[in-house]
């Protein structure tokens, strides 16, 4: 494990002289395995500018001479108030189906299935249903 972990500081510490311009020795005489504030790392030359994701979306940008980007954040969360109501709504849905059609409404439930899937289908004529 202590290997594993000194590998990984050598590693760090490689990148980081690489990047700065600065001896393996230099930065690893600053580093020593504590962490830095922003302002710190600022002010020993760990770091170029203080900012937060944004900041370094547009500096990358900057740097690759992008001028058009745009940003796209995965996943996708749903707001939980929207979820909430989407989650009533099948559940009413649901509920008026079983009312309204019965037995038959695992019928109904099969065939959206199917209407879900995609792509090349081969189907029998009929469902089986095993007990």
């Amino acid at each position: 494990m202590q290997k594993s972990i000194e590998n990984i500081y050598s590693d760090f510490v490689t990148k980081v002289s690489l990047g700065r311009k600065k001896s393996f020795e230099s930065v690893d005489s600053i580093g020593q395995g504590r962490v830095w504030s922003g302002v710190s790392a600022k002010e020993i030359g760990l770091v170029d500018e203080i900012g937060g994701l944004t900041d370094a979306i547009k500096g990358a940008a900057e740097l690759a001479g992008i001028d058009k980007y745009s940003i796209r954040e995965l996943p996708v969360f749903e707001d939980p108030y929207t979820r909430l109501l989407s989650q009533l709504e099948g559940e009413l849905k649901t509920s008026i189906l079983k009312k309204e059609l019965g037995e038959s409404v695992k019928y109904f439930n099969m065939v959206e299935e199917i209407r879900d899937l995609s792509g090349i289908q081969a189907r029998l004529p009929y469902f089986l249903e095993i007990r």
